[in-house]
């Protein structure tokens, strides 16, 4: 069975550690981080000592939309800006364009 990130709450995800899957690399990092949230990288660049840009890439919006924020309020882009505009509204991120990626195209 295929299991896919959203089939599971972040506290799940949280106890899952990354693994290299290819044996001809490091193997030495297995197991040794947890997945990251967002927010999460967001605050490790703002640590850094120089500038660092962060590129975000959203897969499927249009299939998270219509899974789990059916007739909501708030679509999966708008709660990715609100956690981007916290960062804005407490002056962590610089108001400069944030560079989004989707690798989903609508026909």
């Amino acid at each position: 069975m295929d299991w896919f990130a959203f089939d599971f709450t972040l506290d799940e995800l949280k106890t899952l550690r990354t693994r290299q899957q290819l044996d001809f690399r490091d193997q030495s990092f297995n197991g040794l981080f947890a997945i990251t949230t967002v927010a999460e990288y967001i605050e490790v660049a703002q640590s850094a000592t120089r500038p660092v840009a962060i590129y975000i890439e959203h897969k499927n919006p249009a299939l998270i939309n219509s899974l789990f924020l059916r007739g909501g309020p708030l679509r999966f882009e708008d709660i990715l800006l609100e956690v981007l505009e916290r960062y804005v509204t407490v002056g962590l991120l610089y108001h400069t364009p944030c560079p989004k990626m989707s690798l989903f195209v609508s026909l």
